[in-house]
């Protein structure tokens, strides 16, 4: 492959990457309140909304996976507060969630993506009839 040819693939393959990152905002505060208010779903004195945490996945996962959002539903953990730990460009969202003084503490990382202009969750897997909102979920982690 001669220089030119190399710059170019180069260049074509970060303007890909930045226009997927610019999908979300730098400061994260419109992605990080869609999380918060999803998580606000699953609070232990009024959860689970299993309709509202239905409204927050994505459409294009439920078409993918032949998901009638009647039949299915949210996996969710009761906790009884949460915090928002970090926030990505990517949309990639991770936040704590815990139970009575702590007594356990789990941390959930969530996909966002964009459609139609729209903010979801992406979820990682369909186990019927549950939908499972986080990519990833380490529990019983320990806090300094």
């Amino acid at each position: 492959m001669n220089a030119k040819r190399f710059v170019l693939v180069i260049f074509l393959c970060c303007g890909v990457l930045a226009g997927h990152a610019a999908k979300f905002s730098k400061s994260g505060l419109k992605e990080k309140k869609f999380v918060s208010l999803f998580l606000g779903y699953m609070d232990k004195s009024t959860g689970p909304k299993y309709t509202e945490m239905m409204k927050c996945i994505a459409p294009s996962f439920l078409t993918k996976n032949g998901i009638s959002a009647e039949n299915a539903k949210v996996d969710n953990i009761l906790h009884d507060g949460f915090s928002i730990e970090s926030y990505d460009v990517t949309g990639l969202i991770k936040a704590k969630i815990w139970g009575k003084n702590r007594e356990w503490v789990h941390l959930l990382s969530f996909q966002l993506v964009k459609e139609k202009g729209k903010l979801y969750l992406q979820p990682s897997s369909y186990h019927e009839p549950y939908i499972t909102p986080w990519i990833e979920k380490k529990e019983f982690i320990r806090e300094k």
